[in-house]
């Protein structure tokens, strides 16, 4: 239970320098929480004279043994108890029996003995007082100290996990949660710009190619009129181009918004899972630059595997968004809207006159086909719209659903501060 420092003068053992511990140093790393350290002076006295003043001790080495003590106490804490003061070769030489006849230990032992009995030097030496130490105060409480070593080390081992919690909470875990939300920002605003560039190559597609059905119409059309067309035919072949190049615009429309489509969803899966590496990075980067008391023992792993399948909801984005490219769609409203009813006025006057009646058919062709644009782009952007909305949301609700990830971090870090917090009013309560 206790372990003493006996020294031959009255000052405190050596601490040492920078890589290179000293005596305290050495005997705190040795400590046991239930040790309790007492220091020994054990004055050199040759003389009898020394023994029959009236206290062992000069008022200087008791200021110094004050300093002792309080140079132990602020290295060792409650575990340093204080310091014993005797003179041990006075009392030896006084209880040896076998001693060498002649020696000057048998010397030294007369000329005591000339002075004072033994009863005496024991006694004014300090040994008697430290006999009667060990032997009676030691015994007699003994009961109240071991009770009192195990609180002390059951509130060391309590203050030291709450110290270790502390330590990996302040330099692992907060910059870790800190690095993980200012990675999470970015690819959040990459996220929103993503949405925005999806935006507008949608655009691009559905303007591109209705601008490629109108020229299409446009050149077939003219080609029958050029080699001559009644105005009767003119209608109905109209109609059934239009319907041969719907058909293709829809495959045309179908297949480039695939395209982009699985273009958005891999470049939203790459973002994820270079943000999860990220993760992963500065998780090991933090542990290897941030020992703590902890050691290995405590990691933390945030693989954000919580039940959420983000790349799913990613990949669920497709789903609707092609619904939106079918026969029954836009490019049927579209075309609804257009009556193709190809008005040829003037007639008669066309009868005789064949220039000026493939004039009024070129005219006729490019009215609905004017008409055609507009109803198909504005059926288009209702469709787009619908899609971005679509995208947007599933995009915010996988935003959302990582956010709640990133979120748990900062919990964990919060809870982590709160538990050691709790174990250290635990250790300072318990008595």
């Amino acid at each position: 239970l206790f372990q003493t420092c006996a020294t031959g003068k009255a000052a405190a053992p050596q601490t040492g320098d920078p890589g290179s511990p000293g005596t305290l140093e050495k005997i705190r790393e040795h400590l046991g929480d239930q040790t309790e350290v007492w220091s020994i002076f054990n004055k050199r006295i040759t003389n009898p004279m020394q023994l029959q003043k009236p206290e062992l001790l000069t008022d200087g080495e008791k200021e110094s043994l004050r300093v002792l003590d309080a140079t132990m106490n602020k290295h060792l804490g409650n575990q340093y108890q204080g310091c014993i003061s005797l003179s041990a070769q006075p009392a030896f030489l006084v209880s040896a029996d076998c001693l060498v006849p002649m020696s000057d230990l048998e010397g030294n032992r007369s000329k005591f003995l000339k002075k004072m009995s033994t009863q005496d030097v024991l006694s004014r030496s300090g040994i008697t007082q430290f006999v009667r130490w060990l032997t009676q105060t030691m015994v007699s409480d003994s009961e109240k100290r071991i009770r009192a070593a195990n609180i002390k080390k059951v509130t060391t081992k309590v203050h030291n996990a709450a110290q270790a919690l502390l330590t990996e909470q302040r330099n692992v875990l907060e910059p870790l949660c800190e690095d993980i939300q200012e990675d999470w920002t970015k690819v959040r605003s990459q996220l929103e710009l993503d949405v925005g560039t999806f935006e507008r190559h949608v655009a691009t597609i559905g303007q591109s190619e209705i601008q490629n059905i109108e020229i299409a119409l446009r050149q077939t059309m003219y080609e029958h009129i050029n080699k001559g067309i009644d105005n009767k035919d003119v209608q109905p072949r109209f109609e059934q181009i239009l319907a041969s190049e719907s058909k293709l615009l829809e495959k045309r429309v179908h297949e480039k918004m695939t395209r982009k489509i699985d273009d958005f969803i891999a470049t939203i899966s790459e973002r994820l899972q270079r943000f999860t590496e990220r993760v992963d990075e500065l998780q090991h980067v933090n542990h290897g630059m941030n020992s703590t008391p902890l050691g290995n023992n405590l990691k933390f792993d945030f693989k954000f595997s919580n039940g959420i399948n983000y790349f799913g909801l990613v990949s669920s984005l497709a789903g609707g968004v092609l619904m939106l490219w079918n026969p029954a769609g836009w490019v049927v409203l579209g075309i609804g809207a257009v009556t193709a009813a190809v008005s040829l006025g003037k007639a008669v006057w066309g009868l005789f006159d064949k220039d000026f009646k493939k004039s009024e058919q070129r005219k006729a062709v490019n009215k609905n086909l004017n008409l055609l644009n507009k109803s198909l782009n504005a059926e288009f952007k209702k469709a787009s719209a619908t899609a971005v909305k679509g995208i947007t949301q599933k995009t915010e609700q996988l935003r959302t659903e990582v956010e709640i990830s990133v979120e748990q971090t900062k919990i964990i870090s919060i809870e982590l501060k709160h538990v050691a917090m709790r174990l250290q009013h635990l250790s300072q309560s318990i008595k």
